[in-house]
């Protein structure tokens, strides 16, 4: 997969580009599956602590830069919104709790949104699944 470059977007979105919020992004873009803060805080490696995190994911999520993803019990999941990982529906294994990313929804699912939402705007669209994950069945 492609990967974005953290300055650049940062810029894009009128933010200061500042050590923390690079190493952070940076860990965001590398990370090729949802993640929490306290996983970020796993690799980041106690450079920062999850205070600054939840403060920079809050900032990211108001860019849309992020996206939430799903929460569970109390974890809140996030997930890159670039252009290399466009909106997708997620599987939720009930059994294992494991989060699967499904492929992204072709043109033609969105264009039916489009009818059923009508002159409203739409800023995000979440599509969750949940059951038995083929390795739990």
């Amino acid at each position: 997969m492609d990967k974005c470059d953290s300055a650049v977007i940062l810029k894009q979105n009128g933010l200061k580009v500042t050590q923390q919020r690079l190493l952070l992004l940076d860990a965001i873009i590398n990370t090729d599956k949802i993640f929490s803060a306290l996983s970020l805080q796993d690799k980041v490696n106690d450079n920062m602590d999850l205070v600054t995190i939840y403060r920079i994911l809050t900032v990211f999520l108001e860019n849309k830069i992020i996206r939430d993803v799903i929460s569970k019990d109390t974890t809140r999941f996030y997930e890159l919104s670039c252009i290399h990982n466009p909106v997708h529906p997620h599987f939720v294994c009930r059994k294992c709790n494991n989060i699967i990313c499904l492929n992204s929804l072709k043109n033609g699912y969105m264009s039916k949104f489009k009818e059923i939402t009508g002159d409203n705007i739409v800023e995000n669209v979440i599509i969750q699944f949940t059951g038995i994950c083929s390795k739990c069945k």
